[in-house]
């Protein structure tokens, strides 16, 4: 296993915070009117999550990871990136590292 990137990430309760350790590359689509554009697809691992401050010193914490990679063998997603995004719903208490 390769560490890729070890951030510290803060929010708000309630509100949304991501992190993307890759980049995006480029992929020519047709618009239509005879010309071409280009659209940009991101790649790598990402990290969303959504801390709700709850009573008692608790947290509840939606993550949400995501893997985007790069392949002409998928077709689920035009461009060839494809995606997986388990979901994993936390609560932990105030002052504790995940």
């Amino acid at each position: 296993m390769k560490v890729l990137a070890e951030p510290t990430l803060i929010a708000l309760s309630g509100q949304n915070a991501s992190f993307l350790a890759g980049g995006e590359y480029p992929v020519p689509v047709d618009s239509g009117d005879d010309s071409i554009s280009i659209e940009f697809k991101s790649y790598g691992v990402g990290l969303s999550f959504k801390p709700i401050v709850l009573s008692n010193n608790r947290i509840n914490l939606h993550v949400q990871p995501e893997v985007r990679s790069w392949t002409f063998n998928c077709s689920m997603h035009r461009g060839g990136a494809c995606r997986s995004r388990p979901f994993n719903p936390q609560g932990i208490n105030h002052g504790r590292a995940c």
